[in-house]
């Protein structure tokens, strides 16, 4: 989702920590940049593992730990979304990891640590806005340590204001560079702002959505979990109010924002749960705390300042329960992560053979076009102009924009499209001018102009403008169609003018498999990437060139009764 400013430059609405991360890359290794950037989400989901361990270690203990980071790994939220290259599983790594560095600076009180913990937190906002709400915790740490610090009557020195503001200071640093960048560019604080999101929170939409969040949450996020991490989250405030405060306001302020926001019940599932992702840690810390304390009576506190919780190690325990030694808690304890996991997994593994399949085809596809796309002319280094794949989300597209760096167009960016290319969004212009949008007004209206009032001769002219320069800079121009779509686009770009030669033909080889039945756990509206063709296709790489102005013109075939008439339409071998 881009927006267009009044300068006409385009910038992703979203804020440009991931674009930082994935150029990062790119400018390690012009070799394998490309192919690192599809590793960043795998890569994230799985860092945010160990933070999700280590979190919990502090509250509960190794064990418990290790049943946190089995229910975050297992959950359909977060399968479904490691392998997709958009924010969600990024920002789940550097919110967790923040909050982890956080907690070990309550309890060690050292600088370094805090200061860390502040950058993370600060990086996770430049990733999604909504993370800037981790500044409620960041701020109660802070204010507490420097409430102990007064309480010991150091106040007079200036390590004691200087100290406890470290991890806000550093916070700071990516968020006020990441404004300034906005403004700067944009003229806007977030790029939302472009759409009214930025607004889109209210009272009503909370009334109207409390019970399908609660129902999500659930069912499609935390099933079994859910509850035992609530009510953990409560108890806890009388064992360890220090851990309470960090937990409650991790997970209460993000909850009610994302249940206030117009946008979910529209996309049910993960595509609502996405928002909810790095809210599920401290629901999960709390869980595993309250089965630890259930068995062993252990209690557990954060502390702060320079050793001030030292004192409260995640191995103590107070009065056990149900007696030392038991085996009975952590037994029942995996009872109960076992049947949270198998769901996850039972509901996630199908769309997960679906995409890895996807997947597969795409990289053939992929390694089929670099492999026979040339990138010089006469040893000269040129950008090719590539048309590839169609559609409002074309696939195909959109994988090869991180694998080659070439002027890509979609084959059907010449044909007329309802509502400039949204019409599937239902962006229709409301009565209320200020109410929130998907899609940027402004640039769904320059989109409409743009075609406004053409003829489809003058979008063809168009296309072939763009060719003819890319022929007169010396570039090579390539179509990347569909077998069933070549014969159209041939007739309705190339016409006399243009040649095009085939080069390359393939089917994309991994059977994808077929969609499983609805069930009460996991039904196609719970799934992501509905909207996506995960379908094996054939496609067709040409090489377009101009036609030689010298060359005879074709003669015109005699067809059957002796008369002249024009050439049948072309047919291409279906075998391949």
């Amino acid at each position: 989702m881009w927006i267009r400013t009044p300068q006409g430059i385009y910038y992703p609405k979203y804020p440009a920590g991931l674009p930082l991360i994935y150029a990062t890359l790119i400018r390690l290794s012009a070799a394998y940049g490309k192919t690192w950037c599809f590793l960043v989400s795998p890569v994230c989901a799985t860092l945010a593992l160990a933070a999700m361990f280590l979190l919990v270690r502090m509250l509960a203990g190794s064990f418990h730990a290790l049943l946190g980071m089995i229910v975050l790994a297992t959950g359909q939220t977060t399968l479904l979304l490691t392998n997709d290259p958009n924010s969600h599983a990024a920002a789940l790594c550097f919110s967790l990891w923040g909050m982890c560095l956080l907690a070990f600076w309550c309890r060690s009180g050292k600088t370094w640590v805090g200061v860390l913990a502040g950058l993370v937190l600060g990086y996770a906002v430049t990733i999604r806005y909504t993370e800037g709400l981790l500044l409620l915790p960041l701020l109660a740490a802070v204010l507490l340590d420097y409430l102990l610090r007064l309480g010991r009557g150091s106040w007079r020195r200036l390590g004691t204001w200087l100290r406890p503001a470290a991890p806000l200071l550093a916070w700071l640093v990516p968020t006020l560079s990441l404004v300034i960048f906005n403004n700067l560019t944009m003229g806007h604080w977030t790029g939302y702002d472009f759409t009214k999101e930025s607004e889109g929170f209210t009272q009503a939409e909370f009334y109207r959505k409390w019970e399908f969040t609660t129902q999500e949450l659930y069912l499609y996020g935390l099933i079994f979990i859910a509850p035992l991490g609530i009510a953990g989250m409560v108890l806890i405030f009388r064992r360890a109010w220090t851990w309470g405060v960090l937990m409650a306001l991790w997970f209460v302020p993000g909850a009610v924002l994302y249940t206030s926001y117009y946008w979910g019940l529209q996309s049910p599932g993960v595509g609502f749960l996405r928002f909810f992702l790095t809210l599920f840690p401290p629901v999960i810390a709390c869980a595993m705390w309250l089965l630890r304390s259930a068995g062993e009576g252990a209690g557990v506190g954060v502390g702060t300042g320079a050793g001030a919780g030292a004192e409260a190690g995640a191995n103590e325990s107070a009065s056990p329960a149900m007696g030392g030694g038991s085996v009975a808690h952590p037994i029942a304890a995996g009872v109960v992560v076992a049947i949270a996991g198998s769901i996850g997994l039972y509901a996630s593994l199908p769309e997960l053979e679906r995409q890895h399949a996807g997947n597969l085809n795409l990289a053939y596809s992929a390694t089929q076009i670099v492999t026979h796309v040339s990138t010089r002319n006469g040893g000269k280094p040129v950008k090719p102009v590539v048309f590839a794949d169609e559609g409002l989300f074309p696939q195909l597209l959109m994988y090869m924009q991180f694998i080659g760096d070439y002027d890509w167009y979609a084959a059907d960016a010449f044909d007329f499209r309802l509502g400039g290319g949204f019409f599937f969004f239902a962006n229709r212009r409301s009565a209320d001018q200020d109410s929130p949008v998907l899609v940027q007004p402004e640039r769904r209206d320059y989109m409409e102009g743009v075609l406004h009032g053409k003829s489809e001769s003058d979008l063809t002219r168009e296309q072939n403008r763009i060719m003819n320069q890319a022929f007169d800079q010396g570039r090579p121009v390539y179509a990347v169609i569909q077998r069933t779509e070549v014969w159209d686009f041939e007739s309705r770009f190339l016409g006399q003018r243009y040649q095009a030669e085939v080069i390359s033909r393939w089917r994309e080889p991994a059977p994808v498999p077929a969609e499983r039945d609805p069930t009460p756990l996991t039904t196609t509206a719970h799934v992501p990437n509905l909207i996506l063709n995960w379908e094996p296709r054939s496609w067709v790489l040409m090489r377009i060139s101009r036609k030689s102005l010298a060359a005879p013109p074709a003669p015109i075939p005699v067809v059957p009764g002796g008369h002249a008439g024009p050439l049948p339409p072309r047919t291409y071998n279906q075998s391949f």
